[in-house]
């Protein structure tokens, strides 16, 4: 209501003549071209937008297929969705809504306006009536917008499942689909505040009769909503993943949602080789992604070796024991170390340890996790007097706000270990998903992504 206020305020002037202009188009539609009737309302929205401090960034306008006759399936964020696709679509397109909206002043007008089609959603029949409406004036080329969730999300930028049934008028009428997704849309009028907002319009590449023919609207509707990419990853990885990567990305790349899977490299491997359903494979050792690449499971061309980290030594923050370096670990009664059957982060430990001649003693007073983060808490809580980790998991630990700290003691040297820590990332060949899959690598791989990783302790592998 703020906003809308503002809008009104800084447009004073404006408002009397533009909203009689308004009326008077909306009353009397069949006077005035359709070309005529959108572009009062890109003027009459650009006033508003602007007034209300609005700024709307538009993506993909190149998608919006150059002949009529298509229909629009965005998310439903607000109020001001169409308003945000009115000022950065260049071409006229009509609206299906929700009948209640002919309450609401402004927008009653700029449906009436557009020559929107309103739905009864308690009436079967009279939304059956809209739905044939729509298939006849699409077939004669004029364009659609259609919110396939049905009612809006109240999850900001994520959207609910698509219904199958908002995509027979397509179907039926054989025209393109095109997928839109808003990304803070719903901040303009449900937020109550007037800072300075953008708000991302993406058109996303159209969908064509061809190929969604042979398709039911309920895998149309899976198709046009939001892909899910699933990442298989290093326990390591998991916070900067979860906190800052998979945000990013997703805030980049509209229409793509990214699930971590995060486990230790080697339990990561047995799950791809037993068929677990991901499209990206981030390991902590080239040793597991080389198994899967040998048995093409992995595809070879998309392997990236990106990331370096290094081995510590780690005690709990309070420890007296006395231990300063790897050969100390001795002292502890209670040692903390990945598998190094199917942890990297155990199997390095175990070469360190072996290399300086401590292994054997060590191993018997040692409790094996199945991750590094598994160690990593065994050593912050007290449970273990040591551990071995990587610095990237000690580091996150030490910043993560409670009270349990680890101290780092000693940094693992190149000639203690056989392999430098090396995390290659490549494409699972059975994905379905393959180019937002290279999408997801490749926004790894940008200065961005590099100096968020480098934060959490990482180096970047030159």
């Amino acid at each position: 209501m703020k906003r809308i206020l503002l809008m009104v305020f800084r447009n004073l002037f404006f408002v009397p003549y533009g909203w009689f202009k308004l009326c008077w188009y909306a009353s009397h539609a069949e006077r005035y071209s359709e070309e005529q009737r959108y572009q009062l309302l890109k003027y009459v929205d650009n006033r508003a937008v602007k007034g209300g401090n609005l700024v709307i960034d538009g993506h993909g306008m190149e998608n919006i297929p150059k002949e009529n006759g298509f229909i629009f399936f965005p998310n439903h964020q607000g109020l001001f969705d169409v308003l945000a696709i009115i000022q950065v679509c260049p071409v006229p397109f009509s609206v299906v809504a929700k009948k209640e909206l002919t309450n609401v002043p402004f927008l009653k007008q700029v449906f009436a306006c557009m020559k929107a089609f309103m739905i009864d959603r308690d009436d079967v029949k009279q939304s059956m009536q809209v739905i044939i409406n729509v298939i006849k004036e699409v077939k004669a080329g004029r364009n659609y917008l259609i919110f396939a969730e049905g009612t809006r999300s109240k999850d900001g930028n994520h959207p609910q499942e698509f219904k199958g049934g908002s995509f027979k008028a397509a179907t039926k009428s054989k025209c393109p689909i095109v997928p839109v997704a808003l990304i803070d849309s719903y901040k303009a009028f449900d937020t109550g505040s007037v800072k300075k907002l953008t708000v991302q319009v993406h058109f996303l590449e159209p969908i064509y009769y061809d190929e969604y023919k042979d398709m039911k609207t309920t895998e149309i509707a899976a198709e046009g909503g939001q892909t899910k990419i699933s990442v298989a990853a290093a326990a390591s990885l998991q916070a900067t993943f979860d906190d800052e990567l998979i945000p990013l990305f997703e805030k980049e790349n509209p229409g793509v949602t990214v699930e971590g899977t995060y486990a230790s490299s080697g339990d990561l491997q047995q799950q791809i080789e037993s068929g677990l359903g991901a499209d990206v494979f981030f390991s902590a050792a080239t040793s597991n992604m080389d198994t899967l690449v040998d048995e093409n499971l992995v595809d070879k061309d998309t392997v990236v070796d990106l990331l370096k980290n290094d081995v510590v030594l780690i005690t709990p923050k309070d420890s007296k024991l006395g231990i300063k370096g790897f050969k100390d670990i001795t002292k502890a009664d209670t040692i903390a170390i990945g598998d190094p059957e199917s942890v990297p982060a155990g199997k390095y430990a175990k070469e360190i340890l072996t290399n300086l001649g401590v292994y054997d003693e060590v191993e018997k007073k040692a409790s094996l996790g199945a991750s590094v983060t598994e160690v990593l808490s065994w050593v912050a809580e007290g449970s273990a007097d040591a551990g071995i980790v990587y610095a990237t998991d000690a580091q996150t630990e030490n910043t993560n706000g409670d009270d349990k700290e680890v101290e780092i003691v000693a940094t693992a040297e190149d000639s203690m270990m056989q392999t430098p820590v090396i995390y290659p990332v490549g494409t699972v060949s059975s994905s379905a998903h393959k180019d937002e899959a290279k999408a997801f690598e490749d926004f790894l791989q940008t200065d961005e992504a590099k100096a968020i990783l480098e934060k959490a302790g990482f180096t970047i592998n030159e």
